[in-house]
């Protein structure tokens, strides 16, 4: 759950008081106001090779370093941000602006490059949960590929005979055989349960009743998965068991949760539902969790918690035990998404939610007390689809429909660059140097109109400048 306290003076003197511990809760506040301070980062960004629009992107969990990403032209990056990093304390400041230059892929795969790549658009990419060596990908071709890191080369390849929108696998580490076990939604209404080892599906989970969208695997309980379906319904399984007889519960935003030990608390209807054969009941109900389809589902840390999204334009949270539909409603502009998982991501009570067709990024605190949005990034060109959180760090990556992969950081990169190993600034650094001869020059009415003036990021910048004089090409 997020910190009840969200303000360092707040932390303090709940520690004086006894009512917080003294060396965990001040480092979480810590992180939750960078998070809720991210802005573009000066420190360089991500050079993009892709010739489409980006489609998924995930960042590692082991080390929070890796990120991967995939576009609508089928191609593949890697990127190393740790490398990224390095470059942002070392190199100076670039000449006329405050932003380096962008990190560029450690490897990178274009479309046909390898008779094994995937033909059509990569709709899904995944880090092997418990090793860096091995990542998941799935593309409308219909097939899922497990990938050796390494050698950037797939090594096995799943079909599964229909396009193929999401993939996940838990990451929950055990010593079960849930890590073989790979969750695949397409656009059949099933769920295919394949095993990575074998390459073969293992079984089914049947309940929707149009093609499956979005997946996530609770991270606390290694055997139930969270679906999101076109037919408006978000469910959860059990998929040690397989069929209908594997949903535990269709969640419906017309009542708190469908609990057989409260059905005479709820409505005639509901009651003969939850009373009913239950497995078959869950199943085939025609309950729905939004007004339109469901793109979008996503576990918090703690598993307390799962917010989906939809085509109606609304985040919703849901009590994952009860299946109870919590009062806050989060208004939001809607993803249009049409296939595949919104790349939604949440940290320490804050969620950020990529807003498509609109070039912005939503953050939404779930301990608010309204559903507006505590801060709204812009800096892409198109809509975006993804955004990945680093796990260690207070940082964030965004991919758009504009082919750019955007950072976004607490702004400390550079006031790291300008300390000395000893902790003092280093005023005879150049970018020092050039950074206080312009401040001197600056006259007010220029910093006023700074001020108030948007930050275009270089890279943006140079796309609508390439975008601008095609347009006076053509016309």
């Amino acid at each position: 759950m997020p910190p009840q306290f969200t303000s360092i003076c707040g932390h303090l003197r709940a520690r004086e008081f006894g009512a917080a511990h003294p060396h965990r809760l001040l480092p979480r506040t810590l992180r939750w106001n960078r998070l809720q301070s991210l802005s573009h980062s000066t420190g360089g960004g991500l050079r993009s090779r892709h010739r489409g629009p980006l489609t998924c992107s995930h960042i590692e969990r082991i080390e929070g370093r890796y990120l991967l990403s995939g576009a609508a032209d089928a191609s593949l990056s890697l990127y190393d941000l740790e490398a990224r990093d390095y470059r942002s304390l070392t190199q100076q400041v670039g000449e006329g602006g405050t932003s380096r230059s962008p990190a560029e892929p450690l490897m990178h795969l274009a479309r046909g490059s390898l008779p094994a790549m995937h033909k059509y658009s990569v709709s899904s990419v995944q880090w092997y949960p418990v090793d860096t060596g091995a990542f998941l990908t799935c593309a409308t071709d219909g097939f899922v590929k497990v990938w050796n890191t390494e050698t950037f080369r797939p090594v096995s390849q799943i079909s599964c005979g229909k396009h193929a929108y999401v993939c996940r696998m838990s990451s929950i580490r055990t010593t079960s055989t849930l890590h073989h076990s790979l969750a695949v939604g397409t656009d059949m209404p099933q769920i295919r349960l394949c095993d990575i080892r074998t390459r073969r599906a293992t079984h089914l989970l049947e309940g929707h009743r149009d093609g499956v969208w979005a997946l996530d695997w609770s991270p606390t309980r290694e055997f139930v998965l969270a679906s999101g379906s076109a037919d408006c319904s978000v469910r959860l399984w059990d998929v040690r068991k397989s069929g209908r007889s594997a949903c535990l519960m269709s969640m419906d935003m017309h009542q708190d949760g469908l609990d057989p030990a409260n059905a005479g608390d709820l409505s005639s209807a509901a009651a003969q539902r939850v009373h009913a054969t239950p497995h078959t009941t869950r199943a085939e109900s025609q309950v729905h969790a939004h007004d339109g389809h469901v793109n979008g589902v996503l576990f918090a840390s703690d598993g307390s918690t799962l917010v989906t999204t939809g085509h109606d334009g609304r985040v919703k949270i849901w009590d994952p035990d009860s299946g109870r539909l919590f009062p806050l409603y989060l208004e939001n502009g809607p993803n249009r998404t049409t296939h595949g998982n919104v790349g939604m991501a949440m940290s320490r009570g804050l969620l950020f939610f990529p807003v498509n067709p609109q070039p912005a990024v939503q953050v939404f605190s779930l301990v608010a007390d309204n559903g507006d949005p505590v801060r709204v990034l812009e800096g892409h060109v198109e809509g975006v689809v993804s955004c990945a959180l680093r796990p260690f760090v207070p940082e964030l990556v965004t991919s758009g429909r504009d082919g750019l992969l955007l950072v976004w950081d607490s702004n400390r990169a550079d006031r790291r660059s300008r300390k000395r190993p000893g902790g003092t600034r280093d005023s005879s650094h150049p970018s020092h140097a050039q950074a206080q001869q312009d401040l001197d020059t600056w006259s007010d009415d220029e910093a006023q109109h700074e001020q108030h003036a948007p930050f275009v990021p270089p890279i943006v910048h140079q796309y609508r400048v390439r975008q601008r004089r095609r347009h006076n090409q053509h016309a």
